[in-house]
């Protein structure tokens, strides 16, 4: 197996932990933090930016990315095309996650605090506390469910976008009543 990344000799301490930028070897370019070789894998298109870390037994692979001064960590496993982006903090014993999933200035702590849809148009992620990634944006479930004509303007195919809405708006309306989770007033 061929290096794509090596440890550089820059530490910083996170969480009492200490994480070494990684270079790619390909053309020096630095990358994020990393507390071990066994965060990042070697074999694929996986990759840490700029002030992102990944640590603990965190693992990152396939065509994961974290950026925006993001963090996994703890025994997290995520796989697939993800990007962990926007100061999210992606970690939790047991989290596993994979697919086409945006992690947009998140905290997820456990498996249970989000639910991810693929196959669809767009990959859909709905966390317990309403907000709602379509794609990579963010709004609140309400906020979605209110757009409905509106939604996907960037479809030109005025049926399928139809078509998407049609099975959206009734699974967003659901979700809204038994997925997440409101504070009592």
């Amino acid at each position: 197996m061929q290096k794509r990344y090596e440890l550089s000799d820059q530490t910083k301490v996170v969480d009492g932990v200490i994480v070494h930028r990684i270079r790619r070897i390909s053309n020096g370019e630095l990358g994020g933090w990393v507390e071990t070789e066994r965060n990042l894998n070697q074999d694929d298109h996986s990759w840490v930016f700029d002030d992102s870390v990944v640590l603990g037994d965190a693992r990152i692979s396939l065509n994961v990315k974290v950026f925006e001064s993001s963090v996994v960590k703890d025994n997290t496993q995520l796989s697939g095309t993800i990007d962990v982006r926007g100061g999210s903090v992606v970690g939790g014993n047991g989290l596993r996650a994979s697919g086409n999933i945006c992690f947009n200035g998140r905290v997820v702590k456990a498996q249970g605090d989000f639910l991810h849809l693929s196959g669809l148009m767009y990959p859909i992620t709905v966390f317990k506390d309403g907000a709602v990634d379509i794609g990579c944006e963010t709004k609140s479930i309400e906020e979605w469910i209110v757009m409905d004509e509106t939604m996907f303007p960037e479809v030109t195919d005025q049926a399928s976008a139809a078509q998407m809405r049609s099975i959206l708006l009734p699974l967003l309306k659901y979700l809204a009543a038994n997925f997440v989770e409101r504070e009592s007033a």
